[in-house]
């Protein structure tokens, strides 16, 4: 698969893709699924902990939650369930895993200041979940993409988890602390 015009760098061949594929097809509906039940957690377990991870207030910082830590899971564990099978490349796998976890938040974000802050009610559920199904979509397209063309880049990799880190230990800060901003501020109960 690897051409000299291509950007190609990973040694994959069409059947690996394909499988690739259908994980990816797959890992939308998973999503949605572990979003809708993360939702929920918090409020059948009142722990500190679990708040970390999961939304304890209905602001759309609490909310990136549902996107971030889906995300992020799925590619561990699809890493980890099947790297013998399909022979992943770390460091093109995890930078892509951390690209998408944090790109969704920029697009759910997004639709929110444009939709729900300028154009409609903030409460309007279905617009939200489809925005949500939307981001998972988008990113994990990112993802995916980026994975096949990403040639493997330590530098990459140290960025994405940075980035990733961060965005783990800011969600996990602003849930006991939150700053006084409208992304905080509790849009529906």
């Amino acid at each position: 698969m690897t051409t000299e015009n291509s950007v190609y760098t990973l040694e994959t061949d069409d059947k690996t893709l394909k499988q690739l594929k259908i994980c990816w097809y797959t890992s939308v509906p998973v999503l949605v699924a572990a979003s809708a039940l993360q939702h929920f957690i918090y409020d059948w377990i009142h722990c500190p902990f679990i708040g970390i991870w999961s939304p304890v207030g209905e602001s759309l910082a609490e909310h990136d939650k549902l996107m971030f830590y889906p995300i992020l899971m799925w590619w561990i564990i699809m890493f980890f369930a099947f790297r013998k099978k399909l022979h992943f490349n770390p460091v093109a796998w995890f930078t892509s895993a951390a690209v998408a976890a944090v790109s969704a938040l920029g697009m759910m974000s997004a639709f929110y200041c444009v939709f729900f802050m300028g154009l409609l009610w903030p409460q309007n559920l279905a617009l939200h979940i489809m925005f949500e199904i939307i981001s998972f979509i988008l990113s994990q397209l990112l993802g995916y993409h980026l994975y096949k063309r990403l040639k493997p880049n330590v530098f990459a990799l140290a960025g994405a988890v940075v980035a990733a880190a961060t965005v783990i230990i800011l969600m996990a800060v602003f849930t006991f602390y939150p700053p006084d901003s409208p992304v905080f501020w509790i849009v529906a109960e």
